[in-house]
This record gives structure tokens, C-alpha cells and sequence, in this order.
């Protein structure tokens, strides 16, 4: 019963899509319903728009990814952080979870030894002095 009711509403609402000329959702909801889409134009505009919104947002993320590149060598070198491997090993941490959350923020970095944190840091660095 719960299907049914969940394929009426779809149905409704790509319905009201199509008469409303809302591209992205008569797109998106022809899809969650598997069904071939009656205005075939509106369906292709929705499918290009999606497109379009994915190809920003990971060229919004590539920006933002490349100035935290640029922030992170910028305080490393205000910070005069030494090159030694095992020194400044909590420095490092923090630095490399502030600028690169996505990748440190979910690990334990606490199970890694002072040298190895200082082997990440060195690549991340160096990576990111490439990439400027």
C-alpha cells in the first residue's frame, strides 16, 4: 500500500512539474519513477541543468580545495614549522585538520607516531606548493 501511495505522489508531482515547465524536477522524478518522460525537451533541459550544477559545484570545491592549499603553505611558512620529521607533531595535526578536514578530521591521528605525521605533512606540503 505504501508504494502505491509513494507512486501517486511522484506521479502528482512530476505531473505538476511538467505543467509548471520545472526541467530539473520533471527530470529527476521521471527518473525516481522509471518512466518515459512525455515532453522529451523538458526532460533533456533538466538533464543538462543537473549536469550543469555538478560540473559548478566541483569546480566551487577545486577553487576552494587550491586556495586551502595556498592558506595552509601561507601559515606553515608564517609559523616557521622546521622540516624535521618528528618535530611539531600537534602543530602539524592541527594544521592538517583545519585545512584539509575532509581527509584528517575523520581519521585518529593520534594513532600515528610523531615521524609519521611528519611524513604526511611533508607530502601534504609539498603537494601543495606544487599546486600553487
Amino acid at each position: 500500500m505504501e508504494e502505491k501511495k509513494t507512486f501517486d505522489d511522484s506521479y502528482k508531482k512530476r505531473r505538476t512539474a511538467l505543467f509548471k515547465r520545472d526541467a530539473v524536477k520533471y527530470y529527476r522524478l521521471c527518473n525516481f519513477s522509471g518512466i518515459e518522460p512525455e515532453d522529451s525537451e523538458l526532460y533533456e533541459r533538466g538533464m543538462l541543468e543537473v549536469k550543469k550544477r555538478r560540473v559548478g559545484r566541483r569546480l566551487e570545491q577545486k577553487t576552494e580545495l587550491k586556495n586551502n592549499y595556498k592558506e595552509f603553505v601561507r601559515e606553515v611558512e608564517s609559523l616557521g614549522i622546521p622540516t624535521n620529521l618528528s618535530e611539531w607533531e600537534n602543530t602539524k595535526k592541527k594544521l592538517l585538520q583545519k585545512y584539509f578536514p575532509a581527509q584528517f578530521s575523520k581519521q585518529n591521528l593520534n594513532k600515528y607516531s610523531a615521524t609519521q605525521i611528519g611524513a604526511i605533512f611533508s607530502r601534504v606540503l609539498n603537494y601543495a606548493r606544487r599546486a600553487n
